[in-house]
């Protein structure tokens, strides 16, 4: 007769537990290198954005400066466009009435 080794009996419980818990580790860390991934992308879209809207900056500086240069050279006086935006805000009176 062969001797024949025991192994240890394990009950079925703990091996599906076990299973299960790799299997969550390996979604975590599939999905984990998944958002690194779209973070990165994500960061050089925004410095993309950055750099072009730094570009766009400066060239409507010195279109500015430029305008201004060439309106003294002709005698003229250069007036910087006003800001666009105005904040308005509705006062209401007593019992609702309008404040005449």
């Amino acid at each position: 007769m062969a001797s024949v080794e025991k192994k240890p009996l394990v009950p079925e419980t703990q091996l599906k537990k076990k299973k299960s818990r790799q299997e969550l580790l390996q979604k975590r860390v599939k999905t984990a290198a998944l958002l690194k991934k779209k973070r990165h992308e994500k960061k050089l879209e925004i410095f993309k954005r950055v750099e072009m809207y730094a570009r766009e900056y400066s060239v409507k500086e010195r279109d500015e400066i430029r305008t201004a240069r060439q309106a003294r050279q002709h005698g003229d006086f250069y007036v910087p466009p006003a800001p666009k935006l105005a904040f308005v805000m509705r006062i209401r009176g007593i019992n609702r009435l309008h404040p005449i």
